[in-house]
Formats: structure tokens, C-alpha cells, sequence
């Protein structure tokens, strides 16, 4: 989903809470421009874009226009502003209903093999590994059945 920079990005340097000071075991890392123009732009095709406040639309725009000039973002406060805000933006309604199927699938196959299904229904634990069937399960929690 993200490019290359943008994951570098994630791994940040860590706060040590008790000085305040950033610790040096890990690098700091930047956000290039060509990632973070990749991420606005599906953004608008997807239509995730209406998601966004007013503040984070700005904040995003402005962040794209300063990597642009400088060729990307080093600073911490700004790359982790950008991260909850991409995150925000990657986040589809599929994605969410993906994701509450799988727990719903993980719950049933454990319920299953407590119980000693694998024995008799071989098919469904194949069922429940298939992303379309994750899909079916998602829809049925989501529209509350």
C-alpha cells in the first residue's frame, strides 16, 4: 500500500519517556515526495480523501509542496503527523470488513477445532482461509446478522 520511503518512515526512532530525548538506536528516516504524491493521489481516486479534516487536507497538501521543494520530510513531528493521517486514508470500508471477517473466521476455526470438527467437515476449515468467504463473513457482522 505504501511505498518504500513511507515504510521506512514507520520505523521511527523511539522517545525516551523519562528525558524527552530522542534515542539514536534507530535512524531517523524520511518521507520522499514521489510516495507521498502516490498516496494523494489515490487518495483522491479513491474517494478516501473526504475522510480528512480541513486541517489534515492542509496538512497533507502543505507536507506534499515542502517534500516536492526539498525533495521530502525529515522532521519527526511532521512524518508522524503524515503517518496517522495515511493511515487514516488507507483504511476503506473493505479493508475494515476484511479485516472483522478474518477475526470472525480465527474465532470460528478455533471453536471448531475445540470441538473436533476438523474430523467431518474438512471443506471448511479450506472455507475459512479463502479472502472471499472473509469477505461473506465481514458483511454478515457489519450489517448485523
Amino acid at each position: 500500500m505504501w511505498g518504500r520511503c513511507i515504510k521506512a518512515a514507520l520505523k521511527r526512532t523511539v522517545v525516551d519517556r523519562g528525558r524527552g530525548q530522542v534515542s539514536s538506536s534507530t535512524p531517523l528516516n524520511s518521507i520522499c515526495y514521489r510516495s507521498l504524491a502516490q498516496e494523494y493521489r489515490r487518495a483522491l481516486r479513491n474517494r478516501s480523501w473526504s475522510r480528512l479534516s480541513l486541517v489534515e487536507k492542509g496538512l497533507l497538501r502543505c507536507s506534499l509542496w515542502i517534500a516536492e521543494s526539498r525533495g521530502g520530510i525529515r522532521n519527526l513531528k511532521l512524518t508522524i503527523q503524515l503517518e496517522m493521517i495515511l493511515r487514516k486514508l488507507g483504511t476503506s470500508i473493505r479493508n475494515t470488513i476484511l479485516r472483522i471477517g478474518s477475526e470472525r473466521a480465527e474465532e470460528l476455526r478455533r471453536v471448531c477445532e475445540s470441538r473436533g470438527a476438523f474430523k467431518w467437515a474438512h471443506d471448511f476449515f479450506d472455507w475459512l482461509g479463502e479472502p472471499s468467504f472473509k469477505m461473506y463473513l465481514g458483511m454478515l457482522m457489519v450489517n448485523g446478522h
